[in-house]
């Protein structure tokens, strides 16, 4: 059967305008449906993608962390000078030696 752009039998000339204008506004529903579902997609990723970049930046942080209190532990560790007695390197240990 072809069905014609117009009214079908038994229906008033006015009746197709009718049709026509809720064809329009369930159209223009379903487009809105449509474009918020593909804005709430990208807006889903879009926070995905921050939560990975703020995860790498905390592992990181972490890591750097981790180091830090490393080196810390380590020169506590070392026995304090005492007050009249200053850190030499090896350097100036040779040249005092060498005078």
């Amino acid at each position: 059967m072809f069905i014609r752009g117009s009214s079908s039998a038994g229906a008033g000339s006015g009746e197709f305008h009718v049709y026509r204008a809720i064809r329009r506004k369930e159209y223009a529903r379903v487009k809105m449906l449509d474009e918020k579902k593909s804005e709430e997609t990208l807006q889903m990723e879009f926070q995905n993608k921050i939560l990975e970049r703020q995860q790498v930046a905390d592992d990181k942080t972490a890591k750097k962390r981790e180091k830090r209190l490393k080196r810390k532990k380590a020169s506590e560790k070392k026995i304090p000078l005492k007050k009249n007695e200053s850190l030499i390197t090896e350097k100036e240990e040779i040249i005092l030696n060498q005078l």
